[in-house]
């Protein structure tokens, strides 16, 4: 990791979702727990990490995470679809259904979403 991502938002979140697609959870829990100490709120730090605790086994916090982040960038299709998947495989299909038809009404072109919204139903 270099000296400037240990600082910078965008190196952060870089670093953490290098670790992410590596299947490294803990480090991209980390570099995302970094970005978070300058902005508790940012919205992506908080979807990226609970993508990294859903894919680290702890989806308890992965819901609280991306609902964090929903709270504060609810117009994100991404991270409703994101929520979805995680309640969907927690067994919460009624909740996953409710984040796809969120995604889909904001981003009626979410391949994705319609996708996992016709799947879940």
């Amino acid at each position: 990791m270099t000296r400037h991502a240990n600082t910078d938002r965008v190196g952060l979140l870089s670093d953490g979702v290098a670790h992410l697609n590596a299947g490294r959870w803990n480090d991209a829990a980390r570099s995302f727990k970094r970005a978070l100490k300058a902005n508790r709120d940012d919205p992506d730090a908080l979807h990226l990490l609970g993508l990294a605790c859903h894919r680290g086994g702890r989806n308890g916090d992965a819901i609280k995470h991306i609902e964090r982040a929903i709270a504060r960038d609810g117009g994100n299709a991404v991270f409703l679809n994101n929520l979805g998947q995680i309640y969907k495989a927690t067994g919460r299909l009624p909740k996953a259904i409710e984040c796809y038809r969120r995604a889909v009404a904001i981003d009626d072109k979410s391949h994705e979403a319609h996708n996992n919204l016709a799947n879940a139903l």
